[in-house]
């Protein structure tokens, strides 16, 4: 029997959060790969079916509601979901004081639509027209677009979310949000990118493997580049599609 939650613990100061595993097709193989070939901590829920209400009982939550997850009185939720990526957030940092988390998404190909190319990622990291609250700073969601729209992975570019829109991360039960919020005043940094996937860059097993293994490759160039030191991987890409 598939496990509802899975837990995995790597060595490297990145955790992976795939909060809606049985609603968006195969983020938890994309999860789980990258997680693998960067050697990082991931939480995936596989079980518990997004909803607005929650109810223990028939298995339904919504796991990137804060609300919800971390609220002790839904026991079953908190011991399965919100404990353990709580303590997985603080090990982290305790081990280095400097974290990532990258929330793991998908989003329908509609994204596309009046754009000049197809939208294969969209990044949240709090974006507002009158109050952002920023859950990364910028040079990693730029780098991020540079990474990906250098070589527009099987064709597909990344966007951001429109300032206030539905892929921002900005409202405050959203977990990146959360998780910013509880940080920011703290003597640790942990930085916070959702991104929302396309379906058709994760629409089988294998295309969500190669999806996983491509995400991997910018995780492991973060590693690799010290990039709290020296503030970006490229030179920062501002003209980034919004959708």
């Amino acid at each position: 029997m598939k496990e509802r939650v899975t837990i995995i613990n790597g060595n490297n100061p990145i955790i992976l959060v795939c909060p809606h595993g049985p609603d968006d097709t195969n983020t938890s193989i994309i999860t789980k790969v990258c997680a693998k070939e960067v050697d990082c901590s991931a939480i995936i829920n596989n079980g518990w079916k997004r909803t607005k209400n929650i109810n223990e009982s028939s298995g339904r939550a919504n796991c990137n509601s804060a609300t919800q997850v971390l609220n002790s009185r839904n026991s079953v939720l908190f011991s399965e979901y919100g404990a353990p990526l709580l303590r997985m957030v603080a090990d982290s940092l305790v081990s280095n004081s400097n974290s990532m988390v990258f929330h793991i998404h998908g989003v329908g190909d509609h994204i596309s639509i009046n754009q000049p190319f197809p939208i294969g990622f969209v990044m949240g990291f709090g974006q507002s027209k009158k109050k952002p609250s920023h859950t990364c700073p910028l040079w990693l969601k730029n780098s991020f677009a540079e990474y990906v729209n250098y070589d527009v992975h099987r064709g597909y570019a990344a966007a951001q979310g429109r300032k206030g829109g539905n892929y921002c991360a900005r409202r405050k039960d959203n977990m990146a949000q959360h998780l910013k919020l509880t940080y920011e005043n703290s003597n640790y940094t942990l930085h916070n990118l959702q991104l929302e996937i396309n379906y058709e860059l994760r629409e089988d097993k294998s295309i969500a493997e190669e999806t996983g293994k491509y995400l991997a490759g910018f995780l492991k160039m973060v590693l690799n580049s010290n990039l709290q030191s020296t503030g970006h991987v490229m030179p920062n890409f501002h003209k980034v599609p919004v959708v």
